[in-house]
């Protein structure tokens, strides 16, 4: 206490033989003393032993007022509450008002004004709080050297943990990045898996094709089907391949007659039911004069062609070429006519060129002469079987197929139909009672 004691007589004493520390402002007043003082005391550091000379002597008197002994001429007084500043050694009072909350004073941050029987009066931008800013800290921190060495090593400290908490915490997204990425191929490589899932493949159509077109021939196929043969082969494959097995149904005769006008191929393709004798039995629009040249030439080529491909399996070139060319011409010729024919003679003359173009394709065949040779007169390559199992059994060991009907050839294929749709019913029967 005698030490803080010290301590403010000291200030006050150098307040005393320094009038700068206790001027006022001259910027302000009347010049006649009165202004604002460029200096404040806070009031939150007035003892709370105001007003009792006894208990601070020398420092507060009643009335905000400390005396100073040993300063001539006058007081210094603290005017928070009224009082009067002055500089005795000056002679007198300098002035009076009351001190401002503003840290420095500079004249224009704060304004004083006299009030009735000389006491001031405040105008402050912070209100009426007897010239207290809330706001304004009492004090300043202060460091010792020891003190500012050891909060710049925590700060360090401080600073350093964040730095590899931040370096960890990037480390970590880095980390997540990369695991998205990861993340996202799968889901791609996922997605592309679903989306092949639902695409069929070719051998999913193949099948789902033949399924269709077999459920097709089961179920009173168009007389079309059945006359180019389309029905009868899509009854046929299943057929074989439940006999290959050892499967049979019950049996179904066959007329052998009916039977002989069925046409059958190879897997090579081709028709040679049109030109098997040798000669063509060509309709009357392609009897007309301007197709006589090419018609001719293919009516005296063929014998020859057959003839060859009978005794040598196999048709010469030379005669395949002027065959081919005589086609050619005459289907030109046909193409050129067709303004002068009616729907119906086109169509015709159509058609048989489609035969005619079948059997030259059979002639290509290199076994053409199982269309030709006779075995207890008939060729090797044609419908034979008593019953349909037999003649699937035939068919499946020459892999033979039947090939379209020709104008005539219609009763046999319907026969035929009938036969295998009833075989092929009595085979899903069988298969039915042995299932599971």
């Amino acid at each position: 206490m005698k030490r803080c004691r010290s301590i403010l007589l000291g200030l006050l004493g150098l307040a005393a033989v320094a009038p700068a520390f206790g001027q006022v402002n001259p910027n302000t007043g009347n010049g006649q003393g009165t202004g604002v003082p460029v200096f404040q005391v806070n009031p939150g550091l007035i003892p709370a032993a105001v007003g009792n000379p006894a208990a601070n002597p020398g420092m507060i008197a009643p009335g905000g007022q400390p005396v100073v002994a040993g300063v001539p001429g006058g007081q210094v007084g603290v005017g928070v509450l009224g009082g009067q500043v002055g500089v005795g050694a000056l002679g007198g009072q300098l002035g009076t008002g009351t001190l401002s909350s503003t840290p420095f004073a500079s004249g224009n941050g704060s304004t004083f004004s006299q009030g009735q029987s000389g006491s001031p009066q405040q105008t402050s931008p912070y209100g009426s709080y007897g010239g207290y800013n809330p706001y304004s800290p009492p004090y300043y921190p202060y460091y010792s050297p020891e003190g500012a060495a050891l909060a710049g090593v925590g700060d360090l400290t401080r600073a350093y943990g964040q730095y590899q908490k931040d370096y960890q915490k990037g480390r970590l997204l880095n980390q997540e990045v990369e695991r998205s990425k990861i993340n996202t191929r799968l889901q791609l490589y996922q997605e592309w898996r679903y989306y092949e899932s639902l695409r069929p493949m070719a051998e999913d159509v193949r099948v789902a094709t033949l399924e269709r077109e077999l459920s097709r021939a089961r179920r009173q196929p168009p007389i079309s089907d059945i006359l180019a043969a389309k029905s009868l082969n899509d009854l046929l494959l299943p057929l074989k391949s439940l006999q290959s097995k050892g499967q049979r149904g019950q049996a179904v005769p066959l007329d052998e007659e009916l039977l002989r006008r069925v046409n059958v191929a190879t897997e090579y393709g081709g028709n040679i039911a049109l030109i098997r004798t040798g000669t063509v039995d060509w309709p009357s629009v392609l009897k007309r004069q301007e197709f006589n040249e090419p018609r001719e030439k293919i009516d005296l080529v063929l014998p020859r062609a057959l003839e060859s491909a009978r005794f040598r399996n196999k048709v010469d070139d030379a005669l395949m070429r002027e065959l081919e060319g005589a086609f050619r011409k005459l289907d030109e010729l046909v193409d050129r006519a067709a303004g002068t024919l009616t729907m119906s003679q086109y169509m015709e003359a159509r058609r048989y060129l489609n035969y005619l173009s079948d059997g030259l394709r059979a002639l290509s065949d290199k076994n053409v002469a199982n269309y030709l040779s006779r075995e207890s007169g008939r060729p090797r390559y044609s419908a034979k079987g008593k019953t349909v199992a037999d003649l699937i059994d035939y068919m499946t060991r020459e892999g033979l197929k039947f090939a379209p009907a020709l104008p005539g050839d219609e009763a046999a294929y319907r026969m035929l139909y009938t036969a295998l749709a009833a075989y092929d019913n009595a085979m899903q029967q069988s298969a039915s009672r042995t299932s599971p």
